[in-house]
């Protein structure tokens, strides 16, 4: 770990020295709007971070076509990264990050995590003390989309980075989306089904949506999912559609979900909730192949 954040920085620090480099492509997405606010981003500017986002964006939204225009004001942070359900004064969504100088990377893992729960539509449904009812199966989601971005923008970058000069940092993006795969939390204890741990699992991560070693245990396998067919990224546009109550049950969730999208993504939601082997799934996929 340390000696990549060290590359990053080096790396980092190479990659902006030179200002009046040409922009290789702008990045830039008339229906998503990003202002990247001063503050204390370290030795990074607010011109090359913004830059930086508007890539990572455009990543997911190859895929997501039909999302609706958006504004997106992002300000540096000292604690967690997060997308706060309070909008600014007109509307825009305001999206915190705590990466810091000119480590790329964790900007674009921070951005790309944040931005999926706006297109996840993160604000609608019910909030009981700061928590929303199966929120925890989001954070999956959007941390599967963080890795997703990192592998994508490792393979633009290396012909297309928003600077020319850019270019070499394709292999830390690439370095440190591995990283990420490859941790031992993110992987399956020994030959356990996922069914089997999810059921073990389920009422820590329902009451604490934040359970990341738990969590992205789940990411890497919507990971998986999502890489083999990335056009199904444009089904969390249907996520959280519907309001949850505090009681909603989680296959009832992942039912709304599945009905709200439009019919070419709904063999894949299913393959998703097949993912948790739940009873509840199987006795009402037996009932209906017994008719």
């Amino acid at each position: 770990m340390r000696n990549l954040l060290v590359l990053i920085s080096i790396l980092g620090a190479f990659l902006s020295a030179s200002v009046t480099t040409a922009r290789a492509s702008s990045g830039e997405d008339k229906a998503l709007t990003i202002e990247v606010s001063e503050g204390n981003w370290g030795n990074a500017n607010t011109a090359d971070i913004e830059a930086l986002l508007y890539s990572v964006a455009s990543e997911l939204r190859r895929f997501i076509e039909t999302r609706p225009p958006a504004e997106i004001v992002v300000i540096p942070s000292e604690k967690a990264p997060a997308a706060l359900y309070q909008k600014g004064r007109n509307g825009e969504y305001v999206i915190l990050l705590s990466a810091k100088n000119r480590r790329w990377a964790q900007y674009a893992y921070q951005f790309s995590h944040e931005l999926c729960h706006v297109f996840s539509n993160y604000e609608r449904g019910e909030v009981n003390n700061g928590v929303k009812p199966n929120q925890w199966f989001e954070e999956a989601v959007c941390e599967a989309a963080a890795v997703f971005t990192l592998r994508r923008m490792a393979s633009t970058w290396g012909s297309n980075p928003p600077y020319s000069d850019w270019a070499d940092y394709a292999a830390v993006l690439r370095a440190y989306a591995e990283q990420l795969t490859t941790q031992s939390h993110r992987r399956l204890p020994g030959d356990i089904a996922f069914g089997t741990w999810y059921a073990a699992n389920r009422d820590a991560v329902s009451g604490n949506p934040y359970l990341r070693q738990k969590n992205e245990v789940c990411a890497n396998l919507l990971l998986s999912l999502f890489e083999s067919t990335p056009e199904h990224w444009a089904a969390i546009g249907y996520l959280n559609l519907h309001r949850s109550s505090p009681e909603a049950g989680f296959l009832e969730y992942l039912e709304s979900w599945r009905q709200a999208a439009p019919a070419r993504h709904r063999v894949f939601i299913t393959e998703v909730i097949a993912l948790f082997d739940l009873p509840e799934h199987r006795e009402t996929m037996q009932t209906v192949l017994a008719r």
